[in-house]
C-alpha cells in the first residue's frame, strides 16, 4: 500500500506543498496536475519578483539553517558538560 500512496504524492516547489492525488478522482489527475505545475510556475515568478531578502530561500531556508546550527550548537555543549 505504501508504494501506492508515495505514487499518489506529486512533489511540490519550495513554498509550494506537495500534492496528494489519493483523494482525487483519477478523471480529475490532468487538471489538477496542470494546475499544480501553474501555481509553481506562478510561485517562482512571484519569487523573482520579490527583493532578494524576501525571496523563500533568504527567509524560511536561512532561518531553518540558524535553527540547524543552534540546535548543533546545544548539542556540543551539552556532550561536553558530560565529558
Amino acid at each position: 500500500m505504501k508504494k501506492q500512496e508515495e505514487k499518489d504524492i506529486v512533489p511540490g516547489y519550495k513554498g509550494v506543498m506537495d500534492l496528494d492525488l489519493s483523494l482525487v478522482a483519477k478523471e480529475n489527475h490532468a487538471v489538477v496536475l496542470k494546475q499544480h505545475d501553474e501555481d509553481i510556475k506562478s510561485y517562482k515568478l512571484y519569487q523573482e519578483s520579490l527583493p532578494e531578502h524576501l525571496r523563500y530561500d533568504n527567509t524560511v531556508v536561512r532561518a531553518e539553517k540558524v535553527v540547524a546550527t543552534t540546535v548543533e550548537a546545544a548539542r556540543v555543549r551539552q556532550m561536553k558538560k558530560y565529558k
